[in-house]
């Protein structure tokens, strides 16, 4: 179990949100994007942001912040959250709306891309393997009044691709199939 400063992780979230939104911002097939955090409705549906593309097509974006996923190697997916005295709801990985979700990692200064499609078939494959068990971390506020449940899974059986912002410009530095 780890504990976390409730405030801090708040901190940390808005300067992913805000380093997603440039990445966003600066890819060629977006023609604009939409921030939707102060929306009620796309709020309750864990979505951040609503990219427009060239084809029309509008693709809600969830994004995170994650410190360890560079030195632990694992992606997490927070399975139940909530007030620890009430009891919890289900994590972002079982009901968000978002099509991709964004991971910044300060650590490295690297954004992984997910689609939440391969995440979850990521989830249940690996899960559905014999030998493999998820690594569970529960992480508690260091007031004890928040919670979460997290699972966490190899980055190496989910695809993604890796984004570093190099010259002033965004560059996949790493495209990465399921093993």
């Amino acid at each position: 179990m780890s504990d976390f400063s409730f405030d801090e992780k708040v901190k940390e979230a808005q300067t992913a949100e805000s380093i997603a939104s440039h990445f966003l911002r600066h890819q060629p097939q977006v023609v604009q994007v939409d921030d939707v955090r102060h929306l009620t409705y796309w709020r309750k549906q864990d979505v951040d942001f609503i990219a427009r593309m060239q084809n029309h097509r509008f693709v809600p974006v969830e994004v995170k912040s994650d410190v360890h996923i560079a030195s632990s190697g694992n992606v997490l997916y927070e399975m139940c959250s909530g007030f620890s005295r009430k009891g919890g709801n289900r994590g972002w990985a079982l009901y968000t709306a978002a099509e991709k979700v964004l991971v910044w990692c300060p650590d490295n200064n690297i954004l992984y891309s997910f689609t939440t499609g391969d995440m979850r078939q990521a989830l249940i494959d690996y899960l559905s393997l014999q030998n493999h068990s998820a690594l569970v971390r529960q992480s508690t506020s260091n007031n004890k009044t928040w919670a979460t449940i997290n699972l966490l899974i190899p980055l190496t059986h989910v695809p993604h691709t890796q984004y570093g912002f190099i010259r002033g410009e965004w560059v996949a530095v790493y495209k990465g199939d399921a093993s």
